[in-house]
């Protein structure tokens, strides 16, 4: 998109660095504007440090692991986050832009309240968090 102000998301995955499996999802929604460029290295400084705001999400259960007695594991593979990319965070952004004010806006001399809609293709930084042992976790910027 142009310069004009949208919503963007800083999305993170938990992995334990010992079986390279992810555990958990946390994101944070902004609204940014100025060129791609821009935001992303914005988003990219703020994916270092803001996870420590974010509550962690469950992987939603369609992506976990299959269990030989048919239930789910709540872990999957790392590998699979990016194959299916922003298919994975869908629900957390949904709940996430749930969560934002509505914001009011005056037309034709009538007020109206708006919630914020995710845009088609939506500004996304998807950075893993390596957790080595309880709390001692890296971010893995790309």
């Amino acid at each position: 998109m142009m310069d004009e102000a949208e919503i963007a998301f800083n999305f993170w995955y938990y992995v334990d660095e010992g079986s390279d499996m992810v555990y958990s999802l946390a994101g944070r929604a902004y609204y940014l504007s100025g060129p791609e460029g821009e935001r992303l290295r914005i988003l990219k400084e703020l994916s270092k440090n803001d996870y420590r705001l974010a509550p962690r999400h469950p992987i939603p259960k369609q992506f976990c692991m299959a269990q030989e007695d048919g239930g789910a594991h709540e872990f999957m593979p790392a590998i699979n986050v990016r194959l299916l990319g922003f298919q994975l965070f869908e629900e957390l952004a949904d709940h996430l832009a749930s969560e934002l004010p509505t914001m009011p806006e005056q037309i034709d001399g009538i007020l109206f309240e708006y919630r914020h809609l995710i845009p088609e293709g939506a500004l996304c930084l998807y950075t893993a968090l390596k957790e080595r042992e309880i709390g001692d976790i890296t971010p893995m910027v790309r």
